[in-house]
């Protein structure tokens, strides 16, 4: 993900977020977790895409990148279902809570280090506040 992407997504979640302030039911408090752990997504993938390039033309068949490589330039491993831009391409009427769900446990899987720490219940929210769908 680009820098300007980074931007594009940040301007979209704050518009989401004052979206779902007027029209929703929910709080900010109810709201903000989703919010800030799609912000978390999208610096993660843009920090990871960073160094990704370089990582994997060092490593070889007999060598290939692993979690430690990247964990050693101080990047978290994304894995493919985690990233945004994944997330962001899942077709209309898949179950985006389940599948953004789903992308922090597999962050967590891959960087034990954030074990219960990211936030979660995106599965909770009413499906109509698809968070994502402004870039669709």
């Amino acid at each position: 993900m680009k820098t300007t992407d980074l931007a594009k997504v940040r301007n979209t979640l704050w518009a989401a977020a004052d979206e779902l302030r007027a029209n929703s039911k929910l709080t900010p408090v109810q709201y903000r977790n989703p919010v800030l752990g799609l912000v978390f997504l999208a610096y993660a993938e843009n920090r990871f895409e960073a160094v990704r390039g370089e990582i994997e033309a060092t490593a070889s068949a007999r060598n290939p990148a692993t979690i430690a490589d990247y964990k050693a330039k101080s990047v978290l491993y994304v894995p493919a279902e985690s990233r945004l831009s994944y997330l962001n391409d899942l077709p209309e009427g898949d179950d985006i809570g389940k599948a953004v769900d789903e992308a922090i446990k597999a962050i967590e899987a891959a960087n034990p280090e954030l074990k219960d720490i990211l936030p979660r219940g995106y599965q909770k929210l009413e499906p109509e506040l698809d968070l994502l769908s402004a870039w669709r």
